[in-house]
């Protein structure tokens, strides 16, 4: 199920987000918005996951180190 959101975007990124739906590279505005959303959200899940690791890691470096 979607839902629409509104937004107020700059003429430059509206340009921008034009040149990308005029090369093909999206049908329209609304999927290269939904494709930068997407990234935008896989990398902060992904920047979520790698500091999770490296606490984890130092952690497990830090118990190691007092035996």
């Amino acid at each position: 199920m979607s839902q629409q959101v509104s937004l107020n975007v700059d003429k430059e990124l509206i340009d921008a987000i034009d040149a990308l739906v005029s090369e093909g590279m999206f049908r329209s505005r609304s999927e290269a918005i939904k494709a930068a959303l997407m990234g935008f959200i896989r990398t902060k899940n992904a920047e979520r996951v790698r500091l999770i690791y490296e606490e984890a890691i130092s952690e497990a470096i830090s118990d190691f180190r007092k035996k």
